[in-house]
């Protein structure tokens, strides 16, 4: 099915080449590359997918359901990535992600799955002791989903751990309580 919606992609650019303006060619566009790349679970194939076919049909990226499946095709990956262990991935394909969305302004996120994405980041950072580094994934997705209470009291919790030190034991002021002169008796 995947191989004739490639196919049918394809002779659909040769028309679409030949008039761009045609309704029902961009139709029809839409219509196939939504089969194509939405009934697939591999995230990171789909994006090599839709940038090439964004490159071949202009008019896609436009489509807000494409945008939303794209975005979440990277944060899909980028959270697949920090979950096995593959962080330089994860960090790379998030770098093209905030590289996307500094180009394109209008793109909009699903706020729950920036949530989750990014606490699932901050908390893998903060297992391999990398504090500052959780912190600054935190703001990150506080940019992205301004309304996360989950990432601001997570981000403000590790800001308090991160600026607590401890006072030395031997520092500790000795307190002397009785309890019979407390409570006289």
């Amino acid at each position: 099915m995947n191989n004739d919606n490639k196919e049918a992609l394809e002779n659909l650019n040769i028309a679409y080449l030949s008039n761009s303006e045609d309704l029902k060619i961009k139709q029809m566009a839409l219509e196939i590359s939504s089969r194509y790349f939405f009934s697939n679970n591999d995230f990171e194939e789909d994006i090599v997918k839709m940038e090439y076919y964004f490159d071949v049909f202009p008019f896609i990226p436009d489509d807000v359901r494409f945008m939303r499946y794209y975005t979440y095709s990277y944060l899909r990956v980028i959270y697949d990535s920090f979950r096995n262990n593959k962080s330089k991935k994860g960090a790379a394909y998030l770098s093209k992600l905030e590289g996307i969305l500094k180009e394109d302004k209008s793109i909009s996120l699903n706020s729950d799955f920036v949530e989750a994405v990014f606490l699932y980041i901050s908390r893998y950072y903060m297992k391999h002791d990398n504090i500052n580094k959780a912190i600054s994934l935190l703001n990150k997705g506080i940019k992205l989903a301004p309304n996360s209470l989950a990432l601001k009291e997570t981000r403000k919790d590790l800001v308090r751990f991160n600026n607590y030190k401890p006072t030395p034991i031997e520092e500790t002021p000795q307190i002397s309580f009785s309890y019979k002169d407390h409570f006289n008796g």
